[in-house]
């Protein structure tokens, strides 16, 4: 079939078509040649390709929430605990038991955990050691078999502290000393005559020195 134009020049209607359509815009960025969406881009297609790039943004964002929530509630603490004491080592030459032995360690590890959680908790963070490590903490609890194991002192004594123990007696004060010293009051000055010391642990060994750990309520 044809059609006649009133200058009596046929064209047919093939040809009529094609003119048609080449006076369309073209969309969304597909030439005029195409008539229809490319096959790979079928509205089913891209609405399935848009179900799964949400699927896989959700699902990060559900992983990262539940690695966070994740981390070990005693890792703040056991951190704290570490910055404190995690140089301390116990006196090999002391009998088990005894003061600077790895049980007395032990036991004023779980003192400094118990009151760095009160003082925590009571809202002053800023009276404990940072409950972070530094890099160089964190890359030697992975890597150096003393800091590994003075990590694994820690967390045991962090664990204990917030399960509640209280072989601290409820005090909020502690001091890492140099030496010996087990007398002298905690903020002892010219102008004060400090707290008494209640508790002390050690000596331990702390590269060439000795440290001790004292406690006052």
């Amino acid at each position: 079939m044809q059609m006649q134009l009133g200058s009596d020049i046929q064209i047919r209607d093939g040809l009529l078509a094609e003119m048609m359509l080449l006076r369309e815009k073209p969309r969304l960025g597909f030439g005029h040649a195409e008539s229809t969406v490319h096959q790979g881009l079928k509205a089913a297609n891209y609405l399935n390709h848009v179900r799964d790039t949400t699927t896989v943004v959700r699902y990060s964002w559900q992983m990262s929430l539940m690695a966070q929530q994740q981390q070990p509630a005693d890792q703040p603490l056991t951190n704290v605990v570490y910055n404190e004491t995690g140089s301390l080592r116990a006196d090999p030459n002391a009998k088990p038991g005894a003061p600077g032995s790895a049980q007395d360690l032990a036991n004023g590890q779980q003192a400094v955990a118990e009151i760095a959680n009160r003082v925590m908790n009571a809202g002053h963070p800023d009276r404990v050691a940072p409950d972070s490590l530094t890099a160089k903490g964190a890359a030697a609890v992975k890597t150096d078999p003393n800091a590994i194991d003075a990590y694994g002192r820690s967390r045991t004594a962090a664990d204990a502290a917030l399960g509640g123990s209280n072989i601290s007696n409820g005090a909020m004060q502690y001091r890492t000393r140099v030496g010996d010293n087990v007398t002298t009051s905690l903020g002892r000055s010219s102008t004060s005559r400090g707290t008494p010391i209640s508790q002390h642990y050690g000596p331990f060994i702390e590269g060439k020195h000795s440290v001790v750990i004292v406690v006052a309520p």
